[in-house]
């Protein structure tokens, strides 16, 4: 089946087909491949299942009909909201890691919102104060409240009258950091998932010999950084067989998985990849004081002044770039962030605030930010270590249009939220070739202060998709937002409004459409080809139009350098492992080694930083803090830590 999907879009054809699908031309998206391409009818079927999710989970297809998409799988998304379960003894097995956050200190009451305060909701506040890193991060806290704790109106209490079973599964990968002794460890963690295989095992078994529904499909919200490896750590041997690794492994592979996350490191141990991965957002840092904040009401699309005040606040920086400068392996040497910093040293409208240091990168500081993300007319979004990162998210929230130099970020919701209205794109090769340049032709295209409004309305009219306040599940104005996405895509489902719930029970909208995107991958015999879309980049970002397509930059002149040229080469390269669902450095075959035309083309200094690179006995003492080509000052750049960061972004 693989082979006849790779070989489907390996065709020309096939390719320029779906390429003018994508872009929508004349109202029909992905299925017009039909008539082009002359193949047997059961291939035919297998392009347009294919083109049909390639439409809907990566594209904001605004241009889809609806009659189009019904022509493929006859399938709609419903609005909807699925239904869960939680069991009571999978509940009890999970349910003692809990004692891992008990030792939290207390929120200051004027933190308090109206959802009240739990074991959990302090934590999230504890995390926000002290590592907002962390808080972005702490979705399996926020899940747990909503699902378990909050008077939830999707909730049933018997799994047969539920589609989906939710696993209250907490690795709290910051409190194994600090106390890895049992409960909270990673070892505990795969007792858990044991004990938990073990009871699922023993409850199918009963269940296949009654006449009883079997049990719905289970899922996960997680938000450990490279859970799988992290999750490696807890086995009792690294080796790759054994009763242990055989139970982890099949607990990962029947396992749907909500996490920011799609593209994690490789695992050392856990190679085998999640059944689905729903990518969900980040948590934005807010003025608010917590996720579920009094005063919510002020954020939704009805309230005009507080939209007048998004839409119309003329921002006094130009671009802003926020995060870590300490990278790692190849991202270290003339990558995206490299730039950031060299920009920041050659342009006067461009601000630059290095979070390297985790023990400054607290609460205070993150006050802070949120201001400068508001005062900001543009935010460079780029890729790092990982290719997804939280300032997309936060930029959003605050009002600055995201500029995202990472092709393969997946964005949360692509079906939902149409991300090309407001977000720009600039591929990782044009913007390396020339930053500055790129940066010139998106303030000649988009840098005039109604251009500016127009996406700024558009952040404001879709960011309430990608928040986490907690709202009225059946309030006129949560009703509004769902309707919103109804109108905007015309491959949801021709159905009446769905029935407002009991509006004095809350909802989380990027719960919601996570429990919509699952349905749709049960309900779909399709759905295990999903991750074979991902050949290559072109499908996941910026040749065919895949999520947002990059802008078209054709006035750039190559500035690099022959190393920066040639670093995938020189030094390594993230490269994707397709059937681990997951990314590796791929090294070269040769390290350090240089060829002819290499040796002459570099200068000194660049052979001596390969040279230390691929051998560690080499390197200076302080090497592993620097990024190459270092920049050739400091100028707007700002080291944060607690004392100077309120004054630096104050004089910005």
């Amino acid at each position: 089946m693989k082979k006849i999907f790779r070989r489907l879009y390996s065709t020309q054809d096939a390719y320029s087909t779906i390429r003018a699908g994508v872009k929508g031309e004349k109202g029909v998206c992905c299925p017009n491949a039909k008539r082009e391409i002359s193949t047997a009818p059961k291939v035919i079927m297998l392009l347009q299942t294919s083109q049909l999710l390639l439409c809907l989970l990566f594209l904001s297809c605004s241009t889809c009909s609806s009659s189009s998409l019904k022509h493929s799988l006859n399938a709609t998304i419903s609005l909807s909201v699925p239904s869960y379960c939680i069991d009571a003894e999978v509940e009890k097995i999970f349910k003692r890691r809990l004692q891992c956050v008990l030792s939290a200190p207390p929120a200051p009451s004027d933190a308090l919102d109206k959802w009240g305060q739990t074991t959990i909701t302090q934590e999230m506040r504890f995390l926000r104060r002290i590592s907002p890193s962390e808080y972005q991060r702490s979705h399996e806290l926020l899940a747990y409240h909503w699902f378990v704790e909050a008077d939830n109106p999707y909730r049933r209490a018997s799994c047969s009258d539920a589609e989906l079973e939710y696993l209250p599964f907490l690795p709290m990968h910051w409190m194994v950091v600090q106390d890895p002794a049992p409960p909270c460890g990673y070892a505990s963690l795969i007792e858990d998932i044991q004990a938990y295989v073990a009871y699922v095992d023993k409850r199918d078994k009963a269940l296949a010999g009654s006449n009883n529904k079997q049990q719905p499909m289970p899922f996960i919200v997680a938000s450990t950084f490279n859970m799988r490896t992290e999750m490696g750590t807890g086995m009792p041997t690294q080796v790759r067989r054994g009763p242990v690794y055989d139970i982890v492994t099949k607990f990962v592979t029947n396992m749907h998985l909500a996490h920011y996350e799609r593209w994690p490191q490789c695992p050392d141990l856990l190679r085998k990849g999640w059944k689905h991965v729903v990518e969900l957002p980040y948590i934005p840092l807010k003025k608010l004081a917590g996720p579920f904040a009094e005063g919510v009401n002020a954020l939704l699309v009805n309230n005009e002044a507080v939209r007048h005040s998004f839409v119309d606040h003329k921002r006094t920086r130009t671009f802003l770039f926020s995060g870590r400068m300490l990278l790692f392996g190849p991202e270290r040497v003339c990558s995206v962030r490299n730039a950031m910093a060299t920009l920041a040293t050659s342009r006067k409208d461009f601000f630059a605030v290095n979070i390297t240091e985790d023990e400054s990168w607290s609460g205070g500081t993150a006050e802070n930010l949120i201001a400068a993300y508001a005062d900001s007319s543009f935010c460079m979004v780029a890729k790092a270590d990982s290719y997804s990162t939280s300032s997309f998210y936060t930029a959003i929230q605050g009002g600055c249009v995201p500029i995202v130099i990472s092709d393969w970020f997946a964005f949360a919701f692509p079906w939902a939220v149409p991300y090309e209205k407001f977000v720009l794109r600039i591929s990782e090769n044009d913007f390396l070739s020339d930053p500055s340049g790129a940066l010139d032709a998106v303030l000649a295209k988009f840098g005039s202060e109604e251009k500016l409004r127009e996406l700024r309305g558009y952040l404001w009219q879709w960011r309430s998709f990608l928040s986490f306040e907690g709202l009225d599940a059946g309030a006129p104005t949560t009703q509004q937002l769902r309707n919103q996405m109804k109108e905007q895509f015309a491959f949801f489902a021709d159905e009446a409004t769905p029935p407002p719930v009991d509006s004095k029970k809350k909802t989380v909208l990027p719960f919601e459409l996570m429990l919509i995107e699952l349905r749709f991958f049960l309900t779909q015999e399709i759905s295990s080809h999903f991750g074979l879309m991902c050949e290559t980049p072109f499908f996941c970002s910026h040749s065919n139009g895949v999520q947002v397509p990059p802008l078209k930059l054709a006035s750039l002149k190559e500035k690099r350098s022959h190393l920066c040229k040639h670093t995938h080469r020189l030094v390594g390269m993230y490269k994707m492992v397709y059937n681990q669902k997951c990314v590796r450095i791929l090294w070269p075959l040769r390290p350090g080694y240089l060829k002819p035309n290499d040796a002459s083309a570099l200068s000194q200094q660049d052979k001596l930083f390969i040279e230390h690179f691929h051998n560690i006995t080499a390197r200076p003492k302080d090497w592993m803090s620097r990024v190459y080509p270092s920049p050739p000052a400091l100028n707007n750049i700002t080291y944060v830590d607690l004392n100077t960061a309120k004054y630096l972004l104050s004089q910005k």
